[in-house]
């Protein structure tokens, strides 16, 4: 077809003009920009990459890819979503959302604005709405300092939430959180088991930035290094509860809240006191002076 328009022009027009008709012709098609192509990176750490769709709004990301007779669509929640790059350029989320309508394109007018659907199926965001939904948590406990002296301040806490895929996803609710003791020499009972501290922390979508969300929970008015007939190490219980969805339990069985220093055993059975007199401890005193 472009051979017989160019042989027509030559019988009419000087060659100069063709050429210089072609050029631009050319020249326009080359550098035409594909709108829209994006890359983003889940907090499970899935990347995907495609044009922004029409389908795109507040709630989801559409990224679309064609082919030569069809298209795919996937189906994003905003809220899973940790990373963006445009052009091989890393621009800040908000920075793609916001942009999202000017970027967004709809598929090829060949096809059909929206695919059939086979009679009996879901919606095309029905099988990320559940990937996306939790289907357990993980949770994972040592002591921490996180301040200038030498005595450990509490727990530090790391919960991770799964789908039914087995993929870490972002989640929000209420965290309670429960430190279970044992003291030796007891017959049993509450006492032998005491509650050593109790949490109750609200969780968001945000705390799951660096794939786990982590906790700082001081301990409260039980000190492990104060109470000597504790057993040096107790049980984390955690439990999630997401509007909507339900509650979800987790334990650590074996977090050790005292733990294991020789030289400091030796300084305990000898003068009754876990540190050192040029130790501070944060809380008004010396221990065991």
């Amino acid at each position: 077809m472009i051979l017989c328009c160019i042989g027509a022009a030559l019988r009419s027009r000087p060659v100069s003009l063709i050429v210089a008709m072609l050029l631009i012709w050319w020249s326009g098609a080359a550098v035409r920009p594909v709108l829209g192509t994006v890359t983003v990176e889940t907090a499970g750490g899935s990347r995907y990459a495609g044009m922004v769709d029409s389908a795109t709004d507040d709630d989801r990301l559409v990224l679309r890819t064609e082919g030569s007779r069809c298209y795919a669509r996937r189906f994003l929640s905003w809220h899973v979503l940790v990373r963006a790059w445009q052009d091989e350029r890393e621009i800040p989320l908000e920075e793609l959302r916001a942009s999202a309508p000017a970027l967004a394109s709809p598929p090829h007018s060949a096809w059909p604005a929206h695919l059939p659907e086979p009679a009996g199926s879901e919606p095309p965001h029905a099988e990320t709405s559940k990937a996306q939904t939790p289907a357990f948590i993980r949770v994972d406990s040592l002591v921490a300092n996180w301040n200038r002296n030498v005595l450990p301040d509490g727990l530090l806490l790391d919960l991770d939430v799964f789908d039914s895929t087995g993929q870490r996803i972002p989640a929000e609710g209420t965290l309670t959180v429960r430190l279970v003791g044992f003291r030796h020499g007891l017959a049993g009972g509450n006492r032998r088991f005491p509650e050593l501290g109790r949490w109750v922390v609200q969780v968001g979508t945000q705390d799951f930035a660096s794939s786990s969300a982590q906790f700082r929970l001081p301990f409260q008015a039980l000190h492990p290094e104060e109470a000597m007939d504790l057993a040096a190490t107790a049980m984390v219980h955690a439990m999630l509860a997401v509007p909507g969805v339900g509650t979800f339990e987790a334990v650590d069985n074996l977090v050790p809240i005292r733990p294991y220093a020789p030289l400091r055993e030796e300084l305990w059975q000898e003068q009754g006191t876990r540190y050192f007199s040029f130790e501070g401890t944060g809380r008004g005193r010396r221990f065991g002076q």
